[in-house]
């Protein structure tokens, strides 16, 4: 009920925490205790070309860049899509973390764009454990999400502006949600959320 605003946290360009980045869109935080410490991590999306990752011993600051550099880029195995923004950050009961990102429609993929991705986070949060697997999202536009309730996962996404003619029910820009047994898929679609 009762927030106090901390100020903006400078993330990009000259005076930002990030020098190599020009923009910090959509950002996503977590925690966790590495090695007995407790640790914070934000990731955010330059632009659509790239996410960066900081981190801090403490919610409010303050920030650092502990890479240098973007944390996924276009040269990164099976994440050159045409979006890569809107990072959504998750970490399982078991703390392995993971990372959704992704976005975008490429000319003619309206239904299926394939542009959906999740790669398992290293142990500390700011390196990449394996290679970024896709989700496939029928009509996904942008704006990853994952939840767990019970043993069952829940990604959600933002459809595109072309779904007329869909057999799923679903609409233009809508909430949609797809469920898996692993954090990594294979996830299923469900339906519409809002």
């Amino acid at each position: 009920v009762n927030w106090t605003d901390h100020g903006i946290i400078k993330v990009a360009g000259s005076d930002g925490a990030s020098k190599w980045a020009s923009n910090s869109w959509a950002p996503a935080a977590a925690h966790k205790t590495i090695n007995g410490k407790e640790k914070f991590f934000l990731y955010f999306a330059n632009n659509a070309s790239g996410i960066g990752v900081l981190t801090s011993d403490s919610p409010t600051g303050p920030w650092t860049d502990p890479l240098g550099k973007a944390l996924i880029s276009r040269s990164t195995p099976n994440a050159n899509v045409t979006w890569l923004f809107d990072p959504a950050v998750f970490i399982d009961t078991d703390g392995t973390g993971y990372l959704y990102f992704g976005g975008g429609v490429p000319e003619g993929q309206n239904a299926n764009p394939k542009t959906a991705r999740v790669v398992k986070l290293g142990a500390d949060m700011i390196s990449l454990s394996g290679t970024a697997q896709l989700i496939d999202a029928p009509y996904i536009f942008e704006d990853s999400g994952m939840n767990k309730i019970g043993n069952t996962y829940y990604y959600s996404y933002c459809s595109n502006w072309n779904t007329g003619g869909n057999t799923l029910g679903l609409s233009n820009a809508a909430i949609c949600y797809m469920t898996s047994s692993s954090p990594m898929g294979p996830f299923t679609y469900k339906g519409v959320m809002f």
